[in-house]
């Protein structure tokens, strides 16, 4: 399942970037509304890339058939972004700790300048290469990640808005 995702910034991709990636206020934030748990595991520079690793566990319950088929009543993963802050784009993949072989996350997140302020570009691809229900988990897992991105979106248009200011 592939998606593409469009958000509206109300701020230049610069002050947007920067706010979204080094502002700790802004993370800080955007942790408190989380519906999960996140362990930090690795932040590096590699090749001019920021390299983060993190240990993602949902405190939402899955459906019983995802929870059969990865042996897991909570979704748990290892999030991997590679951050290019001259390109302004971040890479991630994600990898579950159960059926990694038969789970394939990945995609991009980019901002890109429009004339009034600059849009969030998110694309991924999802595939659960597990008979009978493979479809189905990638649909839920597909649905519940654009869900989190829509959310988000909103909640970063508002932060920019209180919390930035355009610099010329």
């Amino acid at each position: 399942m592939r998606f593409a995702l469009r958000h509206v910034m109300p701020r230049s991709a610069p002050v947007a970037w920067q706010a979204f990636f080094h502002d700790e206020r802004y993370q800080q934030a955007l942790e408190a509304r989380s519906d999960h748990d996140v362990e930090i595991l690795e932040r590096t520079t590699r090749g001019g890339l920021a390299v983060h690793r993190a240990r993602v566990t949902s405190h939402k319950q899955l459906p019983s058939f995802m929870a059969r088929a990865i042996g897991s009543d909570r979704l748990s993963y290892i999030l991997e972004q590679l951050r290019d802050d001259a390109k302004r784009e971040l890479r991630w993949k994600v990898t579950p700790p159960a059926a990694a072989d038969k789970v394939r996350a990945q995609g991009t997140y980019r901002l890109v300048a429009t004339p009034d302020g600059c849009e969030r570009l998110v694309n991924g691809e999802i595939t659960v290469s597990i008979p009978l229900v493979g479809g189905k988990i990638e649909k839920a897992i597909g649905g519940e990640l654009q869900r989190s991105y829509e959310e988000s979106a909103i909640f970063a248009r508002d932060w920019l808005l209180q919390h930035t200011e355009e610099v010329a």
